[in-house]
């Protein structure tokens, strides 16, 4: 199984794949000054109750709340002892960025462009509504063409 941490400013939104199947998803508030013990007991706990059976084989973190990268990453090795990798702007993801400050995007946008992009092909515009609305444009030759950050809903 595969767990999946999107940190968000104001959520953190957990799921667990079963290969490319979704089979559970939670959402915790962010707290800046929760401990990786408390996040580890938070996480742990939502997944014990729904799965009993199968175990976390992987773990892969996307953020745009730096602080708690790291905190996240070790809750996450306490919880299922496995290393989280942590999503950044140079990763590979299938996408070309053809953008004058890759290293500014924020994971997020990365993955859900990228995403959408293996799911539905191109071109497209993905559309995120929460703290932020942001909007990514990519192109059908799978090129990030940039996009827009607007007050969230």
């Amino acid at each position: 199984m595969l767990l999946a941490i999107d940190i968000g400013n104001t959520n953190i939104v957990a799921g667990v794949f079963d290969g490319p199947t979704l089979s559970r998803s939670w959402r915790i508030g962010t707290k800046l000054d929760r401990t990786a013990d408390e996040y580890a007991l938070v996480l742990g706990g939502l997944y014990s109750a729904a799965e009993r059976t199968r175990r976390v084989s992987q773990a892969v973190l996307s953020s745009v709340v730096p602080p708690l990268e790291a905190v996240l990453v070790e809750a996450v090795f306490r919880s299922f002892g496995v290393s989280a990798a942590v999503v950044k702007a140079g990763w590979k993801t299938g996408l070309t960025l053809d953008i004058d400050r890759p290293d500014e995007l924020g994971a997020d946008r990365l993955v859900n462009a990228a995403a959408a992009f293996r799911r539905f092909g191109g071109p497209l515009v993905v559309v995120d509504f929460g703290a932020a609305t942001t909007f990514c444009a990519v192109t059908a030759e799978g090129v990030y063409k940039g996009g827009a950050i607007l007050p969230g809903v």
